[in-house]
């Protein structure tokens, strides 16, 4: 969540297992709901734990069948547009800074464009490689930027504000991954109980 104080810019930042929304130059986000979007238009924790919408919840970002970009620009813009009514944002005020993980397509990314001027109303638009923002919050210019989380790894070398997209690496095997081995590793060998499952 690093920018500049005097810019007064509102800032996403997207994941495959949660996302954060807040303020350039706050030293947190102020809204970290988890990446879902229910058919009903309910997000984060209400997309995930609200009985009627169980069906057909949308993971909106970070796929792992396409390698963590966003999933339907659709459910993207309801995403967005719910997270700001719910920080009560009137992005129509302050300028737009959105992370990539830089693995989008051009059209991705003209999609985001042309919804966040279009139908969100944002004044201006930024859209930053996750891992060279990584750097400048640590005062860096330069540096290897290694990015573990739910839905992936991805290594990603910067070098005086520019990653290199071509050296950058990715790994699907994320924490979701590794979640569902071990659960699967306990239950082969029973230590969950007669009849019941890890997730119960």
């Amino acid at each position: 969540m690093f920018c500049g104080d005097e810019t007064g810019a509102y800032i996403a930042q997207f994941g495959s297992s949660q996302s954060r929304f807040g303020w350039g130059g706050a030293d947190s986000p102020i809204y970290c709901p988890p990446s879902y979007l229910s058919p009903a238009g309910k997000t984060g924790d209400l997309a995930l734990h609200s009985p009627a919408d169980k069906t057909g919840t949308t993971k909106v970002y970070s796929d792992a069948s396409n390698g963590s970009t966003a999933t339907d620009l659709n459910v993207w813009e309801s995403y967005v547009a719910s997270a700001l009514a719910t920080t009560a944002c009137d992005i129509a005020q302050h300028p737009f800074l959105c992370t990539t993980t830089g693995f989008e397509s051009t059209s991705q990314k003209a999609g985001m464009t042309e919804i966040a001027f279009e139908k969100l109303g944002a004044p201006s638009l930024f859209l930053g490689h996750e891992a060279a923002l990584a750097a400048f919050s640590h005062g860096r210019t330069t540096a290897l930027v290694v990015d573990g989380g739910a839905g992936g790894l991805k290594v990603t070398p910067v070098v005086d504000g520019i990653t290199l997209q071509r050296a950058s690496r990715r790994s699907l095997r994320g924490g979701d991954f590794i979640d569902g081995r071990l659960v699967d590793m306990i239950e082969e060998k029973g230590l969950c109980g007669a009849g019941k499952s890890v997730g119960t």
